[in-house]
């Protein structure tokens, strides 16, 4: 069985490996793209996959059940403008609230971006 591109015995993997290149991104004080994640990553069928998607949201549970902040905050556009409807999808199922309008939103991201910046990089 396979959960969209990615077979099933291959999944715990594939979402470490993400997770792993993530933890190191946060280390850098960065953010990495959606495309670059998945670079190097045949599993994953481009920056638009599902696979990538669900894997980001069990990495933001991961993290949140840990009570840390979450590391898929750090992947977002090419143009580094933010993470994608997703994201803000995923931390509301975590119970997190993400702001009622655009600006609080982006507010809620860049402080999770702080925080995984923080947490990480010492």
């Amino acid at each position: 069985m396979s959960r969209w591109e990615v077979e099933d015995e291959d999944w715990d993997r594939v979402r470490d490996q993400l997770k792993d290149a993530i933890i190191e991104v946060a280390r850098r004080r960065d953010l990495i793209a959606y495309s670059d994640l998945v670079r190097g990553v045949p599993e994953i069928d481009g920056a638009q996959s599902h696979a990538l998607a669900a894997m980001l949201g069990e990495i933001g549970g991961q993290c949140r059940a840990e009570g840390l902040p979450l590391l898929s905050s750090l992947v977002v556009y090419k143009d580094k403008s933010g993470p994608g409807p997703g994201f803000y999808q995923a931390a509301e199922q975590l119970g997190l609230s993400t702001g009622s309008n655009a600006m609080a939103r982006e507010e809620f991201w860049w402080r999770q971006v702080a925080k995984c910046h923080e947490y990480w990089a010492r």
